[in-house]
């Protein structure tokens, strides 16, 4: 097969960068040795050192010391190990005692503190009002004489997108949690929760005010009829809200076909 010029040269430069690479390489691995290289003779286990004006002298050869590097230090987290630490007193004396002691960080940094949830979405809060700040500016500074009157409109503007913000974090990140009321063999009721459903439109906010379209409120209605089909004794459920201070009551659908029946 007979390349062309144009592939000819190009594997012509590759070999020559192939050879450049690999006279570096064998450059950077020769140990560098002082002026006064000395040559050894083998047989006679002498040195021969040049000096200056070409004047060279033999030297008994030494043998060369071969020194073990030490291993690094590795860096450690914060960590907790158990000790024994001895402390002294008046009273008991010298005591040993076995005692979990917590150790710092040894590298530069901290290590970070662990965020909560709500600081979480907190900080998604900021972060989105930050972004809205920066499409609709101030219309004016605070040092201005009539920053009452351009400021008002674009506080309650504010007021009510940081409202919005935090309803849509709330809906994306806390689901909502499903109260079951069973009947027990005594003819008592036993609440427990059953399970927790994800707020995806942000409809938990108003549970009571749910239309019977919603998708929150069909998929509560499915959960229902699930855990009914399981469990018998299920009298019904109570979607809570975000704050769970309001609730939905949700009969499952078997029971409410027997009530209108009846």
């Amino acid at each position: 097969m007979v390349l062309s010029k144009s592939k000819q040269r190009e594997v012509k430069l590759r070999n020559k960068k192939r050879a450049i690479i690999a006279s570096r390489n064998v450059n950077d691995c020769v140990n560098n040795m002082p002026k006064d290289k000395p040559i050894f003779d083998i047989k006679m286990l002498k040195k021969v050192i040049f000096g200056k004006n070409d004047v060279h002298y033999v030297q008994d050869a030494k043998p060369w010391k071969q020194e073990k590097t030490k291993q690094p230090h590795r860096l450690l987290h914060s960590r907790k190990k158990w000790e024994y630490i001895s402390t002294f007193s008046k009273e008991k004396g010298w005591a040993t005692e076995h005692k979990l002691v917590k150790h710092e960080s040894e590298y530069f940094h901290k290590d970070p503190i662990p965020m909560s949830r709500v600081s979480f979405w907190e900080k998604i809060v900021e972060h989105k009002t930050a972004k809205w700040e920066k499409k609709n500016p101030k219309p004016c500074q605070d040092d201005d004489l009539f920053k009452v009157e351009y400021q008002v409109a674009w506080q309650e503007e504010h007021d009510k997108a940081v409202e919005r913000f935090r309803d849509m974090v709330v809906s994306a990140y806390d689901k909502l949690h499903l109260i079951g009321r069973f009947k027990t063999a005594d003819g008592k009721f036993e609440e427990k929760e059953v399970a927790t459903i994800k707020d995806i439109n942000g409809e938990g906010h108003n549970v009571n005010d749910l239309s019977k379209k919603s998708k929150l409120l069909k998929k509560a209605q499915m959960v229902t009829d699930t855990i009914h089909a399981k469990h018998m004794n299920l009298v019904s459920t109570n979607l809570k809200d975000h704050k769970g201070t309001k609730g939905r009551i949700i009969l499952p659908t078997n029971l409410m076909m027997m009530r209108k029946a009846a």
